[in-house]
């Protein structure tokens, strides 16, 4: 990752304080940035390296990290907060000035004994299934506790995760058949996480680590559409054209491997606690 550099203030002072004055104020992000000279405040030259603004206040540190991600090159940046509060409140700020910033939640799996909060466990799933996939996003967030934790290989990750597009080729009786078999329950109507149905051409689909059920139409052993489902009125609702399936059992993934392992060669880090 290189060497660490410390952002100086007197580079910063005049961008935070425009910031700090208007803190309610949102403008078109391209002429915003070209407005306060962020290209200006990090070096586009390095690729990687461990940046710290721990010392500057919360919008100060969202600045510096959307400038690192614009105006950087290298592959993308992971911004280590401090906690649960902090990493949410820079996600929000970030998505707020334009960004789509990955959030890794933390407390993914319960401790022994206890079961693991269903939607973070979600989130925790989706969040690494997007680390392996091609094309990952700029900015990852985590909170220390997050980086230190050892997680599943990503090798484990893509084995467990299948793709699905509109126009593929699969028997949908078989297809229902190895949900079942990697631990899926069979229902009437999918309601939670981890559920399937089958209604003749039609396989309502509730994947384990997505926020949404999916509604997937078959014409013979041709996917003719995959939409996302409104559970309340049980009804597909927009064209996806392709849904993930995480096909493993958490229970059964061994960690042993470093977030790092997710991000590969070229990625910087941002100290933010």
């Amino acid at each position: 990752m290189g060497g660490e550099w410390r952002i100086p203030k007197e580079r910063f002072r005049a961008t935070v304080l425009c910031l700090l004055q208007k803190p309610g104020e949102r403008r078109e992000l391209k002429t915003l940035c070209g407005t306060l000279n962020l290209d200006r405040v990090v070096s586009a030259t390095v690729e990687g390296g461990v940046y710290s603004c721990a010392a500057w206040p919360g919008e100060a540190q969202v600045l510096s990290a959307l400038a690192l991600a614009r105006y950087r090159s290298g592959v993308g940046w992971l911004v280590v907060v401090q906690g649960v509060r902090e990493q949410e409140e820079m996600a929000s700020e970030l998505e707020a000035w334009g960004e789509e910033p990955l959030l890794v939640p933390e407390a993914h799996r319960g401790s022994e004994g206890v079961r693991a909060d269903p939607d973070l466990e979600a989130e925790w799933l989706g969040a690494l299934g997007r680390l392996v996939q091609e094309s990952k996003p700029r900015l990852v967030i985590v909170t220390e506790a997050v980086l230190l934790a050892k997680q599943p290989s990503p090798k484990d990750m893509i084995q467990g995760l299948q793709r699905i597009s509109k126009g593929a080729e699969i028997d949908p009786l078989q297809f229902v058949q190895e949900l079942i078999e990697a631990g899926y329950r069979k229902v009437g109507t999918v309601s939670e996480r981890g559920e399937v149905a089958r209604r003749g051409g039609i396989v309502d689909l509730f994947p384990s680590q997505s926020d949404v059920p999916v509604r997937m139409e078959w014409v013979g052993d041709r996917v003719e559409s995959i939409r996302q489902i409104d559970l309340h009125e049980q009804v597909g609702v927009g064209e996806v054209g392709e849904v993930t399936i995480f096909r493993g059992q958490v229970k059964d993934l061994p960690c042993r491997s470093e977030l790092w392992d997710y991000l590969g060669p070229g990625w910087g880090k941002l100290c933010c606690g």
